[in-house]
């Protein structure tokens, strides 16, 4: 259901085998992924904290938990979360990508580039890491006036 983007239908689904099946980390998690994706708190983050009663290294609780964070508005704590991920498994494209794009945020642009190039080792093809990386770049560009002049307007 969630591949279909039916999030309700799989919470619905993901609450019975989180009943059924207490210790089944996997089944917490999805129903937190359907909570994130249906922007609702409540849906999402207790149970990403489930997930991580049952295991505190589970990669991906980490980063749906700070992801949701990140929607909330509480950097601090979704950064902490991001680098732990990257701390546990520090070949996790999605991490890196996140710790980069709230360093980019605090305009700390050494350590974002330093994560986002890191993600892109890892999947070249993730577009969001380009998109972020590059903005990173042609805003240094346009703070040191570099650009093309096409007819008046200014192109970085």
């Amino acid at each position: 259901m969630l591949e279909q983007y039916d999030y309700s239908g799989a919470y619905k689904i993901f609450t019975g085998l989180c009943e059924s099946f207490p210790g089944w980390e996997a089944a917490w998690t999805n129903r937190g992924i359907a909570g994130l994706n249906l922007q609702d708190e409540a849906k999402c983050v207790p149970h990403m904290k489930k997930v991580l009663e049952l295991n505190r290294n589970n990669c991906h609780a980490l980063l749906v938990l700070g992801i949701q964070y990140e929607h909330l508005q509480r950097a601090d704590e979704a950064l902490e979360l991001f680098r732990k991920v990257v701390e546990i498994d520090p070949d996790d494209p999605h991490g890196h990508y996140y710790v980069g794009t709230i360093l980019s945020d605090r305009d700390d642009k050494e350590g974002a580039v330093r994560h986002l190039r890191r993600a892109l080792q890892l999947q070249p093809s993730f577009a969001s890491a380009w998109y972020r990386i590059c903005l990173l770049y042609t805003s240094d560009a346009a703070d040191e006036g570099l650009g093309v002049d096409l007819g008046g307007r200014r192109i970085i």
